[in-house]
């Protein structure tokens, strides 16, 4: 199946797959500096501080 497929155009591919890998990073993805939570989680934990 091409890309075509599932979306309108290309540009609306690109668009969903950077959503998806800022997601990834900000949300998902745990970061062992941050004392494994995500940038997310972190900045919310200093925020209610």
């Amino acid at each position: 199946m091409d890309v075509e497929s599932f979306y309108r155009s290309y540009d609306q591919t690109e668009i969903d797959l950077q959503k998806y890998i800022i997601r990834h990073y900000n949300i998902v993805r745990v970061h062992r500096y941050n004392n494994y939570l995500s940038p997310d989680a972190t900045e919310k934990l200093i925020r209610s501080r």
